[in-house]
């Protein structure tokens, strides 16, 4: 309780104090509607219904920035993001940063780190996927030196665990994190290397994530993400839960006409209770997006995306997603996406093989 009271009361007074204050923000309004939706990614099943069934989610972010002088900076955050047009805001960490030159530099506070952003627009949230590390966030220090960072401190978040029976939710007071990566840039192209270790202090229960980014760009008519990761829990134990996974996202830009896509696989254990958890709710997906620019502001997408929509390959729940996606780009900073996507069920698993519809906007803007 008193760090939670002496963190918020720090960053005040370095605000009055500062000979430099920044604030930035970003708000993003979302929605979405569905007909007789079928998604055993995230168990929904509204075959059966006859209605049109919408959710819309709303985001507001800020971040504080108070600079003291050429060395010492400080970046506070509070994060509103939930479902419904009235979410909350919360307190979403701070850290206080030491800069001695530009090949080193020191934070302490509450960190963020996260590897292998996907560029597929359904799984780009590195707080819920990821194709390599979704977000940890720890308090603790952190030290950046040349193209290395290395950071570790206790694991910030809920845990849940059974007590007596019943499920139990808090803040996690156990767990520590290491997290270290180096970059090696090349000509125009970054290699990236990364290993995530957590532990909760308690037998066979510590984790390792690790894997390697590919980043090659040869701009401005092609470039190309490339990610390897590897999960596994339980390192003790004689045989340890391995699992893989590849994602290759390229993208061709022909000035007017350009293509993007996204390939996805998994390696998993066959019987997945002793498999290590992966960062996306499928084994393999497949994504291929050619795109058309009718002027800086106006861009149309016709994507077409093959799901597996589970984590077993003995599952027969694939579909196939089919549809326009509309790009508005009116300013600088402010964007407007679209798109009517149309669901075509074709595994054998399912009861009803019957298309379903949705639509989706989201109006984005930052300052």
């Amino acid at each position: 309780m008193k760090t939670k009271i002496l963190i918020p009361l720090l960053t005040l007074a370095s605000i009055v104090s500062a000979t430099d204050f920044n604030v930035h923000g970003e708000v993003k309004l979302y929605g979405d509607g569905y007909y007789k939706q079928q998604d055993p990614r995230f168990g929904i099943d509204n075959t059966n219904d006859p209605d049109l069934l919408h959710t819309y989610t709303s985001t507001f972010k800020l971040a504080f920035q108070t600079i003291f002088n050429e060395h010492w900076n400080a970046i506070a955050k509070i994060n509103a993001d939930a479902e419904g047009s009235s979410p909350r805001f919360l307190y979403d960490g701070a850290y206080l940063q030491y800069t001695k030159n530009k090949m080193l530099n020191y934070r302490i506070g509450d960190l963020t780190y996260s590897e292998g952003k996907f560029k597929y627009y359904d799984y780009d949230d590195t707080g819920k996927f990821a194709a390599g590390l979704r977000d940890r966030n720890i308090r603790g220090a952190e030290i950046n030196f040349w193209d290395m960072s290395l950071g570790a401190g206790f694991k910030r978040g809920l845990v849940a665990f059974e007590d007596n029976g019943f499920e139990v939710i808090e803040e996690d007071s156990r767990s520590y994190i290491i997290h270290f990566a180096a970059n090696i840039p090349f000509s125009t192209h970054l290699f990236r290397s990364y290993i995530n270790y957590e532990s909760n202090q308690a037998s066979e229960s510590n984790s390792l994530r690790s894997g390697m980014v590919l980043h090659l760009n040869f701009a401005p008519y092609f470039n190309l993400q490339a990610v390897h990761a590897s999960y596994t829990d339980k390192l003790r134990k004689k045989y340890p839960r391995f699992s893989q996974a590849i994602t290759v996202e390229p993208e061709l830009n022909l000035g007017m006409m350009n293509l993007k896509g996204t390939f996805y696989y998994a390696f998993l254990h066959d019987n997945l209770e002793k498999a290590t958890p992966i960062e996306v709710p499928e084994y393999m997906f497949a994504y291929l997006e050619p795109g058309f620019s009718f002027s800086k502001k106006f861009s149309l997408g016709l994507p077409v995306e093959y799901h597996t929509m589970s984590l077993d390959d003995d599952d027969n729940l694939e579909q196939i997603f089919v549809g326009p996606r509309f790009y508005l780009t009116p300013a600088e900073r402010l964007s407007i996406k679209s798109f009517v996507r149309m669901g075509f069920p074709i595994g054998d698993d399912y009861q009803e093989n019957e298309m379903h519809i949705g639509t989706e906007v989201e109006v984005a803007f930052h300052f």
